[in-house]
């Protein structure tokens, strides 16, 4: 599971956690958040989750083209616009 924290910068809250670069090495990752701790911390737990259940940044040697085309596929295309 991702490790992550909130910290304040003037007047907003960042989250920032670590994850797996393409060579497998951890990076941190720091992104905006809101003015509110809590729902700077919300985001966090969800952006852990997503990429706890997703992996956005996948190592090139546990992904294929094929499993990148149907990530690609089930989040940019809904099966609404496919009409």
């Amino acid at each position: 599971m991702a490790k992550g924290s909130v910290r304040k910068k003037g007047k907003k809250w960042y989250y920032r956690f670590y994850i797996e670069d393409e060579s497998g090495n951890r990076v941190q990752k720091e992104f905006p958040g809101t003015e509110s701790k809590a729902e700077t911390e919300a985001m966090l737990r969800k952006a852990m989750e997503d990429y706890d259940s997703k992996k956005f940044v996948a190592k090139s040697d546990n992904m294929t083209v094929g499993e990148l085309l149907d990530i690609w596929v089930e989040e940019s295309l809904k099966p609404k616009t496919l009409t």
